[in-house]
């Protein structure tokens, strides 16, 4: 039997070839992480795999070769997204709160939120330059920025900003073996920007980033808006947090009871986002000669 075939009666087959290649990549990026081989090895690798699998005649020794060669490339995949540039922003040695100005554009949503007695604006920029001293380097990576004031920043906004460059706290919460750093690591930020309330914050340009990205966002925006001309105030927050994945409007008494009751998790996940990731693969897949099932 073909590995892409399942069996469904004795007359019936249905292809899910799209299964098994999902499996077998997965797989190469589960490999990654307990073997470190060099990119260049799988790169090598990759390549026999695809020949072997093209030169072969016979279909399950092809369909094999082809199975691995789609595991290898999930190896590459990972090992690729690992590989930093030579002027990653994460190469830095810094000193606890060193001055400097970076240069980038805002690449998620920006959220205001309360800090103490007033409201701190926080958002991902993409470093484009850096200044410390007095010469501009190119750089590269993500840094988490805190702007302890409300500003009116947008996604896609060009920025040049003034302020210090620290990294995450690396402390834990509850026994829990991950950190507020590990955390940040995870989604490709190894630092936290902070700007004072009078501190440089300066928009060179807007409708910088990915237009698709923005329409989204403006269309969560518009729906965050609807939450609160219509709910009060605690249950527009829950509303935001289920579906748009804002969780900072959800008071403090109401989010201890999701933690009790062990239901913190479907807070968790945005709900908008999954929809969207949801849609476009439906969408893919209608193109493709698939039985709906």
């Amino acid at each position: 039997m073909n590995l892409f075939e399942t069996t469904v009666s004795p007359s019936t087959h249905t292809h899910r070839p799209l299964v098994v290649i999902c499996i077998s990549f997965c797989l190469g990026i589960i490999l990654n992480l307990y073997f470190n081989l060099p990119l260049l090895l799988l790169l090598v690798l990759t390549a026999v795999s695809l020949s072997l699998s093209l030169l072969n005649s016979r279909n399950k020794i092809s369909t094999f070769f082809l199975l691995i060669t789609v595991l290898l490339l999930g190896w590459v995949h990972s090992k690729h997204y690992q590989t930093l540039p030579f002027n990653h922003i994460s190469y830095l040695y810094y000193e606890a709160r060193q001055n400097a100005m970076l240069e980038g554009i805002v690449v998620s949503d920006v959220e205001p939120r309360k800090y103490f007695n007033g409201m701190k604006t926080v958002f991902a920029l993409q470093v484009k330059r850096m200044k410390s001293g007095e010469e501009w380097q190119a750089k590269s990576g993500l840094v988490l920025v805190n702007i302890f004031r409300a500003a009116n920043i947008q996604y896609g906004d060009h920025l040049i900003l003034e302020g210090k460059l620290h990294r995450p706290f690396a402390m834990t919460k509850n026994g829990s073996s991950s950190s507020y750093r590990d955390y940040l690591e995870r989604q490709g930020i190894t630092f936290i920007f902070s700007i004072k309330k009078d501190g440089r914050a300066e928009t060179l340009k807007r409708k910088q980033g990915n237009p698709i990205m923005d329409l989204s966002l403006r269309l969560k925006h518009r729906l965050n808006r609807i939450f609160y001309k219509y709910l009060q105030k605690e249950k527009a927050g829950i509303m935001q947090a289920f579906i748009l994945g804002d969780r900072y409007d959800i008071p403090k008494d109401i989010f201890q009871l999701f933690r009790l009751s062990g239901v913190a998790h479907i807070i968790a996940i945005s709900g908008f986002n999954v929809g969207i990731v949801a849609f476009m693969i439906l969408l893919f897949l209608k193109m493709l000669p698939m039985p709906r099932r």
